[in-house]
């Protein structure tokens, strides 16, 4: 097993939503205040998220392959803790997004950066079966963003955003995983079906053949995931998270409980 994760990362691209340790609700069993025999707990934590590619494609006005869809996020995380079983979490944070087409039949290379702006997210993971050291959880999630653009290009010429130039990002997504503990590490491995979609709004006249809007969709549906968390059990907890297939993009997550 061990072998076969290590050909997974580097045969790969590290490939956008964070899906989490099936483990975590029981990772860390003692906090500053809570303690294992309490049904109820309370964390926090931070997340750092890098999607280098989210394989979008344009699916109204336009059509094609985005050539790229990044983005980077910043996000404080809250978390309730239920009979160490079952979590209940939300997000906020801010987020800026990078985009570039070639729109089918244009000739042109179009670019979009956003500016660094709020985003929000909630989700609910549970642990459902355990068995010594390996651990089986399911995970649902749902995030969402609409920064300003900032600026645009056409062929790398500059053309000036409209006031309400903006770009509307939504995700959703399920994910099944499995892990087992080694000590203080909890690797794991794990599969995701999500729905992605970004609305590029507002663009200045003349910008599109049709129109000043255009909608993009996720390529691909399924995912799949691999990470590991570190933790002694007693108050803190840190992991790293790839997620391959569907997207390219990586997440840094800590949390503290209290």
């Amino acid at each position: 097993m061990k072998k076969f994760l290590l050909l997974l990362i580097l045969t790969q691209p590290l490939l956008a939503l964070y899906m989490g340790n099936p483990s975590s609700p029981q990772v860390i069993e003692e906090g500053f205040f809570f303690c294992k025999e309490n049904w109820f707990a309370v964390k926090a934590g931070y997340q750092r998220d890098w999607v280098f590619d989210r394989n979008m494609k344009a699916v109204s006005k336009i059509s094609g392959r985005l050539d790229d869809f990044e983005y980077i996020a910043d996000q404080g995380v809250l978390t309730i803790n239920l009979i160490d079983r079952i979590e209940l979490y939300g997000s906020a944070g801010a987020a800026r997004f990078f985009a570039s087409n070639r729109p089918s039949g244009l000739g042109v290379r179009q670019e979009y950066q956003t500016y660094d702006q709020f985003t929000w997210g909630v989700g609910v993971r549970g642990n459902f079966y355990e068995w010594k050291g390996l651990s089986f959880g399911i995970d649902g999630a749902y995030q969402r963003a609409q920064p300003n653009i900032k600026w645009i290009t056409t062929n790398g010429v500059l053309v000036n955003p409209r006031a309400g130039s903006k770009i509307r990002f939504y995700e959703w997504q399920i994910g099944l995983g499995a892990s087992y503990q080694v000590d203080f590490f909890i690797p794991y491995i794990g599969a995701k079906w999500s729905n992605a979609g970004a609305n590029f709004r507002h663009l200045p006249p003349g910008f599109l053949p049709t129109g000043r809007h255009f909608k993009t969709k996720n390529r691909r549906k399924f995912g799949m995931v691999v990470g590991t968390t570190l933790s002694t059990g007693n108050r803190f907890a840190a992991t790293v998270e790839a997620r391959l297939i569907d997207e390219q993009s990586i997440t840094l997550a800590a949390d503290i409980k209290f």
